[in-house]
């Protein structure tokens, strides 16, 4: 399996289930273009890791498992619709809204974020540099 296609996949795939997220399911994230690059960073460095670990099934495109990555991509979409609600394009002022802005999450789920893109990108890389031997069955 060659890195550079498994990556150029994995990317392609993240932007496809970013964009469903968004444009389909009206969640927004944090960052331009109503959370785009966010929600792509998540999916892509979650689906390359799951990819990399996950035992190849159904069918190979140029050395790269398909519906592994695929798979991956959904169920982190799932996760995500599942645990947020969809925001609309346009905040609500607070006076009108009688609730207090968002912005009280704090640097938590900062730390939380950067921490998760951490462990990501450890488990992707360790698939290749510390297991390079192929795990049972592949």
């Amino acid at each position: 399996m060659t890195i550079g296609l498994q990556l150029l996949l994995v990317l392609i795939v993240a932007m496809l289930f970013s964009a469903i997220l968004i444009y389909v399911f009206g969640r927004r994230g944090p960052g331009p273009a109503s959370g785009f690059l966010f929600f792509l960073v998540i999916f892509f460095l979650t689906i390359w890791a799951g990819s990399v670990w996950i035992e190849p099934i159904g069918p190979i495109v140029w050395g790269v498992p398909l519906l592994v990555t695929l798979i991956v991509g959904l169920v982190i979409l799932l996760l995500i619709v599942v645990a947020s609600v969809p925001m609309s394009a346009e905040p609500v002022a607070p006076d009108q809204e009688a609730v207090l802005p968002s912005e009280g999450a704090g640097w938590g789920c900062g730390v939380l974020f950067w921490v998760l893109m951490a462990v990501l990108i450890i488990a992707a890389v360790a698939r290749y540099t510390w297991f390079p031997t192929p795990l049972i069955g592949e």
